[in-house]
């Protein structure tokens, strides 16, 4: 018998990555599966894997986040199986970017499909989960929701929504025997993923590196934390943060940006302001050289390509940033996802701005 013999579950986002994953997972052990996805295809070689395997399955080719998505999945789950004991909020969209950058149509969009939509079919769901005495939902949040991460305004606020959320009905519905759940992945291999991964080396290699495992994790793994969720063994409401990447990443962000404090102190003409990085908040340094003001050392290190401009910033296409002030300091940081090497490059920006012969001044 497998651990959830004779439940019914619906899976949304069930033709790709993850949802695909846990509906064949739910389906092995013994659920009857409505998966839900506005993907057709996929769908249909989702729905062929499950019952390929002797599965019970139904599908339904929905978009989670139109007008009375919720009820017409109830409807069909009821029709099909006639009840309902797990909830998969799965479905989500993703390509966000930084809050300039997001219009009133993206941000919309972004909160309707992967937080409303959430609410919505719960909402429809607890009703009957509460009517039968009991059920599971299981969301799919993101470590987007828990960790700044740049240009995903409107996804790190929907997946924040989503964990708050899942919060907020687990105490609600607990008394009438529903656990509510979220999931919070770190990097998955999935098709989306898969792209980046393949076509930027250097993100390959900075996630890699901070993996314990030294891969990413795989749907199946997140499937695995949905199953016990889903289980009668998971019969409490806690999220589980499946986010060792980040994890890692948060803590290499504190020592790289001490790395950058030791360096700049060790350069001859550079002077490094306030405590060491370990008793401070912010993982910023502040430094100026000598007899060179803070605007030259920000155009030297740009023009040596260590840094492009942004406006009052130079930053590095993707991490670390510096910039300058009126008080004629300037300002380096590390985020959570800056690299050794660039913080070495910076060092040898600065060296060489320190080292290089200036007029005397008038």
């Amino acid at each position: 018998m497998g651990r959830l013999a004779d439940r019914v579950a619906i899976v949304t986002g069930a033709a790709a990555g993850i949802g695909r994953a846990i509906a064949r997972r739910f389906a092995a052990e013994g659920a009857a599966v409505l998966a839900v996805d506005r993907n057709a295809e996929g769908l249909e070689a989702t729905v062929a894997g499950i019952t390929g395997e002797g599965g019970r399955t139904r599908e339904l080719v929905e978009d989670v986040g139109e007008p009375g998505a919720a009820d017409r999945i109830a409807a069909a789950c009821l029709e099909a199986f006639g009840r309902i004991d797990v909830l998969v909020n799965n479905a989500g969209i993703g390509g966000s970017h930084e809050v300039l950058e997001t219009s009133e149509e993206e941000w919309a969009r972004m909160l309707h499909v992967n937080l409303t939509s959430v609410f919505r079919l719960s909402r429809r769901v607890l009703a009957e989960m509460r009517r039968q005495g009991g059920g599971r939902i299981v969301n799919t949040a993101s470590v987007f929701g828990t960790t700044a991460f740049p240009g995903a305004a409107s996804y790190s606020a929907a997946k924040a929504g989503v964990i708050a959320l899942t919060r907020s009905m687990a105490v609600d519905y607990a008394p009438a025997g529903v656990t509510v759940n979220a999931i919070a992945p770190g990097l998955i291999l999935t098709d989306m993923t898969r792209a980046r991964l393949v076509g930027d080396p250097r993100y390959r290699a900075l996630m890699l590196e901070a993996t314990p495992l030294g891969r990413p994790g795989t749907p199946e793994d997140v499937a695995g934390a949905a199953l016990f969720l889903a289980s009668l063994a998971g019969g409490s409401s806690r999220r589980a943060r499946l986010e060792g990447a980040f994890s890692a990443l948060h803590s290499r962000g504190q020592e790289l940006v001490e790395r950058l404090w030791s360096g700049l102190r060790a350069i001859d003409g550079v002077s490094v302001y306030g405590p060491p990085p370990s008793e401070r908040r912010t993982p910023t340094v502040s430094f100026t050289v000598r007899d060179v003001s803070s605007d030259d050392v920000a155009r030297a290190l740009a023009e040596q390509a260590v840094f492009v401009s942004n406006g009052d910033f130079y930053a590095t296409t993707v991490v670390t940033r510096l910039g300058h002030a009126a008080d004629g300091v300037v300002r380096a940081g590390c985020a959570c996802y800056t690299t050794l090497d660039e913080v070495e490059r910076l060092l040898d920006g600065v060296r060489e701005v320190a080292s290089s012969p200036r007029p005397p001044r008038p």
